[in-house]
Order: C-alpha cells, then structure tokens, then sequence
C-alpha cells in the first residue's frame, strides 16, 4: 500500500514537472524576446558599449536556445528528467548576457532564477540553481567590468584627463584592452577595483540571494507538503466516492426493476438521487394472483447515516411482508425492529399499502408520509389519510388500516417529499398545489409517458439550483384488464434487431396471435428499429441504446409496441407524403415507404419527445387463433 501510493505521488511530481516545464518553456520563449530587443539596441548603439564581436555571437546563440523548447513541446526529450535543466541553465545563460552588457540590472534576473527553479519541487535542483547562479554571478560581473557599458560601479567614476584643446575632461575606457590598461593603473595607484568589487558589489548581491533562496527554499518546502497532503485528500476522496458509489449501486439493487406488472396492475418506480447515497426508497411486491404490495419511504436523515437505516427498512418490511397480512400489522413489525437500539433516534416517514387486483380495494396505512395523488379519469386528488407515527417511534406508536376503492384505469401515485419541497434558483419551492395541478392536466397514454414528463417538470422547475433531494415516486395504475410486459434494451445496430423480432415471435406465438398479424408486427419492429440504428445518433452519443416493450391486453386482444431511443429529435410519424400514390418508388422520401406502411399496418401511433429522449408507442388489435384464446388467457411471464 505504502508503495502504490508512493507511485502515485511520483505520478503527481511527474505532471507537475511537465507543467513546469511547459511554462518554463514560455519564459525561455519570453526570454528570446527580450535578448532580442538587446541585440537590436546593441547593433543600434543604444548602449554605451565597445564593438566587441562576441557579443554578436553569444546572443543569437542563447536566442535559438531559447525557442528550442518550444520547438520540441511534443518530442520524447520534452518530458525527459534532464530536460528542465537545460531550460533553467538556459534561462540562466541569457541572465548572463544580458549582466554582462548592462550589469546594474542582472540581479533582478539571477532572483528569477532561483524562484523558478523552486517550482519543480526539488531540493537537489534549487541548491544546483542556487551556486550556478552565484557562479555565473562572479564570472558575468568581472566579464561585464571589461565587454559591458561603462557602470562606475564596476570601474570607478574614470579618471581625469585632458583633450587635444587643453580642456579636462572625465576618461572612461570603452575597449577591453584599454579597460584593463585602466584598472591596471588604479591598482598601481593603491584601488584594487577586483577586490573592491568582490566586496562591495557581488558579496552584498550574493547575500541577497541567499536570502532569497531560503525564502524560496522554506515555501517550496511548505508548498511540497501541502502538495502532498492534497495528494492524500485526493486518494481519500477518490476512495470515498468510490466507496460511496457503491453504496449507490447496492441501494439501487436493493430496489425492483423499474417495471413490473401483473395481470391487472401497472407499475412504474424511480428514483433520482441528489448525492451518492440517500435515505429514499420504494418498493412493490407481488403477494399472490390476486395481491400487490407498493411501498415507499423517506429516511429523516441524509448520507451514509441515513442510507443504512433505508436499507434496514426495506429488509424489515421484505421479511415481515406475508400473503395475508394486513398492512398495519407489518407496519407495527416494522416500527418494533427499527425501534430497538435506536441512539439516535431516526426516523422514517412511509406509506405501504396493499391492492386487490379482483375489487380494485386498496388497504394502506401511512406513516406519517406524504398523501398519495389519485388520477380517477382527467380528475386528480390527494388520497385522505390519517399521518400516523413515523417508523422508528418506539412502542407509543399505534397504526390502522385505512381503504380506498381504484375504478378501472385509476392511478395511484405515491412519492418522497423531494418532489413537493424541490426549490428552483429564486428559492422556491413546488409544493403540492404545483404536483396536483400537473397530475390533472397531465394527459398520458401510458406509465412510462408520464414518468418522463415528471422527470421533465420537476428538472426543469429545479434549474440550475442544486437538487437538495432525492426524487423519488411510484405509479401504479389499476388497469381492470389482463396485461403481459415484456421488455429488452439493446445496442443501436441493425444486427441487433433480430433479438426483438424473437421476442416478438416467442411472445405472439404463445398467446396464439394469427400469422398475418404476428407478420406485420415482425414487419413494423423490423422497419422503426432499423430507422432508429441507421439515422438516430452519430458518432458523438455516448450510449446508443433502443429501449423496446412488447405489452399484450389480453383481455382487449390489443398489442402495444414501445420504442424509446436518446437520439436526435425526430418524429418519424412526421412523414406526410404518401409514396403509395406515387408512380415510382423512387421518388419517395428517404425512410419514408417504410414509415407509412407502419402507419398502415397499425392501429393508433403517437410520438413524443419526452426528457431528451424519443418515445415511439404503436397499438394493434389483434385476432387470436382457434383454440388458442382460452389457454393463453392470462398467461404470464
């Protein structure tokens, strides 16, 4: 462990060093510039300096080295170890130059030197920097005493002289021999200008230095640490939401799929998620042929706290549910189990409830959770009920049944209170008058349609405000009528489409559907996968699925074809132009034939564009073959 993460910090060091690199590479480049601006004022005469012509040398040289790095950005030698004292040495050599012909200023680039070099986070390459810089320090000022502009610094103040006309003038030597002649003289005269220069010049420049250097020295060090704590964090971190994200995907699993049916019931559940973890959950249970438990719940906790007591509740209520018990007597098991050892006293809001799918009577006891919505026709209303103890009370807690009757095509919905407490930007809330004005105006042809508007309500009411709560609801719709579902979710390729044409075939050929209708089912699956596969998505989609679900009425002989894919918006219902009527075939629109004889094949059509996803829903009635209608009358799978 202690070696995985020392590699993992090496790996850090590793991009950090590249980084450095790269912007040591635009100071170089910077560097070029300005030992450029220098060159052309020295050619200029701009400074006060002798025609010497090494000077004319050195400079282009130290200008091409300078622009190498960015040259080979993307060559192997970039990232190599040695590569960033080329750069410092480098940035280092135009320092020299540029003290050497004006060196007053040099100081000031010997600083920069040492700061830059702390970026790489190396003590052994600061204290490299650090005695190069003196070096070359010592070596440029007495190189700029005979080849820079005159600096009475380094020389003196000259010395008096006097012109061809008799006048006194101050004598400042330009050449280097004449320059060496100069302090020659001085020292004869008891003025050692090298010593004086050693210890009034470069000793003090020097000791600034070092201050600097141990400046940057001690916050390279603390900047090291911090780097490294932050490394640690960030492992930390990485772990935990690593660890959090399976927690998530445990919670998820512990809930059903998110349909189900049963020969009278439809069932749709979701659940949105604000963090990793959450305290929300549901769940539906099929009791017997003539029985369906729903259930959902909200933990009054957040976090792994609250996950943990949510996933307590679902094993309690999955091992106290019975055939034959009532939804009080659970409830009260349940309350009893979450009860003990208690510390910290959480509590759990739930509705449960029980449906017979013979009379449409639902028997249900809530606990202190929020009403349920009742869709009865375009009317919605919230179901009354008494707000019993939330679970986890202890034994003062008491619980009753409460009933309701469904009619036929009555839907039920059961939610969390993240949906009536969501808050948008301006801090808002969408509150229950919002959630019953949606469920009435809402007009919905299937479960599935109005669970992607909801997303889409809720979401978009939300905004760009942080979603505070899971999103958590459970339709079920009391249907009155024998119903099969099947569904598949595969790949968006044409190859793909044989795995819904067996289904389509096994399903049809086991409730005895005829030939020519099981045929043009083949045909119309056949047809609007293909479409979806070639003309949905492009290269850019991340997950190119097809969502399919073969839904058989058995009682209405009717099959319902669903086709959800999350490609591009487009309505291939749209196509208006009938190809039929048409001469030729080859005037037809591209995917347009194929389309319209879908639309004559089927019985009703209907699209939407629902939560960035295209939803296609096909019904046929269908004709039963001899002596096939009695023995598949309720078959399920």
């Amino acid at each position: 462990m202690a070696s995985k993460k020392k590699r993992q910090f090496q790996q850090i060091l590793h991009e950090n060093e590249l980084n450095a690199n790269w912007q040591m590479a635009k100071v170089c480049a910077f560097g070029a510039f300005v030992l450029a601006i220098v060159w052309v004022a020295y050619l200029a005469h701009w400074f006060p300096l002798y025609d010497y012509t090494l000077v004319n040398v050195f400079i282009p040289i130290d200008i091409v080295l300078l622009l190498i790095p960015l040259a080979i950005k993307r060559t192997k030698f970039f990232v190599h170890p040695v590569f960033k004292y080329f750069l410092l040495f480098g940035f280092l050599a135009v320092i020299g130059v540029l003290n050497i012909i004006i060196p007053k200023h040099g100081i000031l680039g010997y600083a920069l030197i040492i700061v830059l070099a702390g970026h790489y986070y190396s003590t052994k390459l600061g204290r490299i920097m650090f005695v190069a810089t003196l070096i070359t320090m010592f070596v440029c000022l007495y190189g700029g005493m005979f080849f820079g502009e005159y600096d009475t610094n380094l020389l003196g103040a000259g010395m008096l002289s006097v012109d061809e006309t008799g006048k006194a003038v101050l004598y400042e030597p330009q050449s280097p021999a004449e320059r060496y002649e100069y302090l020659k003289y001085r020292l004869e005269n008891g003025r050692n200008r090298f010593v004086e220069v050693f210890l009034y010049y470069y000793l003090s420049r020097a000791l600034i230095l070092s201050l600097i250097f141990l400046a940057s020295h001690a916050l390279e060090k603390r900047t090291f640490n911090l780097l490294k704590s932050e490394s640690e964090n960030r492992k930390q971190k990485e772990r935990m939401q690593t660890e959090l994200g399976i927690a998530h995907d445990i919670q998820l699993n512990a809930l059903p799929r998110p349909f189900q049916n049963n020969d009278d019931v439809e069932i749709l559940a979701e659940l949105i998620p604000a963090k990793e973890v959450g305290g929300d959950f549901y769940d539906y249970v099929i009791l017997d042929s003539n029985h369906v438990a729903v259930l959902i719940g909200d933990v009054a906790g957040k976090g792994v706290p609250g996950a943990m007591v949510m996933m307590k509740t679902v094993t309690c209520f999955q091992n106290f549910i019975r055939p034959g018990k009532d939804p009080a007597k659970i409830m009260a098991e349940v309350n009893a189990a979450l009860s003990r050892n208690n510390e910290s006293a959480t509590f759990v809001t739930c509705f449960f409830g029980i449906l017979d799918t013979q009379t449409g009577l639902l028997t249900f006891c809530n606990a202190g959770h929020n009403p349920p919505v009742i869709r009865a026709g375009k009317r919605a209303f919230f179901l009354p009920t008494s707000r019993m103890m939330p679970l986890g009370s202890g034994d003062l807690a008491a619980y009753h049944n409460e009933q309701f009757r469904l009619k036929k095509g009555d839907m039920i919905a059961l939610y969390t209170d993240g949906l009536t407490e969501a808050r948008n930007a301006q801090g808002g809330f969408y509150g229950n008058e919002a959630l019953l004005s949606f469920f009435s105006k809402s007009d919905f042809s299937s479960l599935m349609q109005l669970h992607y508007e909801l997303r889409d309500e809720m979401l978009n009411f939300i905004g760009t405000a942080e979603q505070a709560d899971d999103l958590t609801y459970l339709f079920l719709q009391y249907q009155g009528d024998k119903i099969s579902i099947f569904e598949m979710e595969v790949p968006a390729e044409t190859g793909q489409v044989q795995k819904l044409l067996d289904l389509v075939r096994e399903k049809t050929t086991l409730y005895g559907i005829k030939k020519p209708v099981t045929a043009a089912l083949l045909l119309v699956v056949d047809e609007i996968f293909s479409n979806i596969a070639k003309y949905a998505y492009d290269n850019k989609t991340e997950d190119p699925t097809v969502y399919f679900r073969f839904q058989y009425n058995v009682d209405k002989k009717e099959v319902v074809l669903v086709f959800v894919d999350k490609g591009i918006h487009f309505n291939m219902l749209g196509v208006e132009k009938d190809p039929l009527s048409q001469q030729t075939y080859a005037s037809a629109e591209q995917g347009g034939l194929g389309i319209l004889l879908v639309k004559k094949q089927m019985d009703d059509c209907s699209y939407s564009r629902l939560w960035d996803k295209n939803v296609l829903i096909l019904k046929k009635k269908v004709q039963i073959s001899n002596g096939k209608e009695s023995q598949n009358k309720g078959s399920q799978e």
